[in-house]
């Protein structure tokens, strides 16, 4: 446990951002070496499930391919938290099995089906939303009454990664007479399905909540077509007196008590942006990124809701600011996610550079160039999984 403790740890020194914001890397060889161990962990029967699956979910980090690869033989294990995991890395790899592993798991009312109902709404499968849909209705059907199960929850936040206004009017009456002031994830889940349908019950709690559900309210109406939420997200990205990181903010937060006019309102709506309805703020984001009225931290997270948009209007434009801005990882994402063939070459060009701007610049963009599969998937998610 004591070795696996410190293996887990070393990897995620690597995969996580430095001191200022910016991935580390390892030499190959390195990462080579702790695949190889994390395989080795994964494939022992002596070792428990706990730390089979904790290795397998490091190993789908650093080399996901060799995770797909050991997902067939892991996908009828025992343990469900384990099986679920390893069906979702097969079924990611694009592996028919996976999926139906998945979709058995979330239609068996078991304490693991939300786990699988959740890797579900990750794949944006096209064959899992339709099952998704029905068991949610089931739920409903059974749970008539105001409040909300963990159950439907899951549903809710897992159709909702599917951004597709089809599913509007089911999430709305799912949060019709079951939201409350702090059901901000459900209320988020529901405005990014983009369908006029949802524009109803939002209106409802956008009067008459607080604090994140208000907020996530407006951002839903605003991307289910209402001017009254676009108005309301305009105003929050546009006023530099709001920036998060204004000197006399705080730097704790509320979900029942921040303000939804202030700039806690425009801290979450920058870092919940990354749907494709979001596109109508594009403007709004480039003027953040290029205006010296805002912090570096807003023009980060700018850069960032950016790169998860990667809008399609205008992206000559926004990819020539986003070489001029190479020290910003939004913006790195963005040149590498479409522009990786000149990045490659700017990086051969300018790793050994006698300028120091320029060898920087090289440095940012190898590391964005050599993150893994999984790592990149990670940059256009919005909100986080559990798995």
């Amino acid at each position: 446990m004591i070795y696996l403790a410190i293996l887990f740890a070393l990897i995620a020194k690597v995969l996580s951002p430095d001191s200022q914001g910016r991935a580390q890397s390892a030499p190959a060889t390195s990462g080579e070496d702790r695949s190889s161990e994390l395989a080795r962990v994964i494939t022992d029967p002596r070792t428990s499930s706990e730390d089979r699956d904790s290795a397998l979910s490091a190993l789908a980090m650093v080399d996901f391919e060799k995770a797909v690869r050991l997902a067939p033989s892991l996908v009828d294990e025992q343990d469900p938290v384990f099986r679920v995991r390893a069906a979702w890395i097969l079924a990611e790899g694009g592996h028919d099995k996976g999926k139906e592993v998945l979709r058995t798991v979330a239609g068996s009312k078991t304490e693991e089906s939300a786990m699988a109902v959740e890797a579900l709404g990750r794949l944006r499968d096209p064959g899992s939303r339709e099952l998704l849909r029905e068991l949610l209705t089931q739920e409903l059907a059974v749970s008539g009454k105001p409040g909300v199960s963990s159950a439907v929850l899951a549903l809710v936040q897992a159709l909702g990664d599917y951004a597709d206004g089809r599913d509007a009017a089911l999430l709305a009456r799912a949060a019709k007479n079951r939201w409350t002031p702090g059901d901000w994830v459900m209320v988020d889940s529901v405005g990014r399905t983009a369908g006029p349908d949802a524009v109803p019950v939002l209106e409802e709690i956008f009067e008459r909540g607080k604090g994140w559900t208000v907020m996530a309210a407006g951002l839903g109406l605003a991307r289910c077509g209402s001017a009254k939420g676009a108005q309301y997200v305009r105003d929050r990205l546009g006023d530099a007196r709001h920036d998060p990181a204004q000197p006399n903010q705080s730097r704790f937060t509320d979900s029942d008590t921040d303000d939804p006019q202030g700039p806690k309102a425009t801290d979450f709506i920058l870092t919940r942006l990354g749907v494709p309805a979001d596109e109508m703020f594009v403007p709004e984001l480039m003027r953040i990124v290029s205006s010296s009225l805002y912090s570096s931290t807003a023009k980060a997270q700018a850069w960032t809701a950016l790169a998860r948009i990667n809008p399609v209007r205008d992206r000559k434009t926004i990819l020539s600011a986003a070489w001029n801005d190479l020290l910003s990882t939004g913006a790195i994402r963005l040149v590498v996610q479409n522009d990786e063939p000149r990045a490659q070459a700017f990086v051969r060009q300018n790793e050994r550079s006698d300028e120091p701007l320029q060898r920087a610049k090289a440095n940012e963009l190898r590391r964005a160039l050599l993150a893994p599969s999984m790592v990149r998937r990670q940059w256009r998610e919005i909100h986080g999984y559990s798995f």
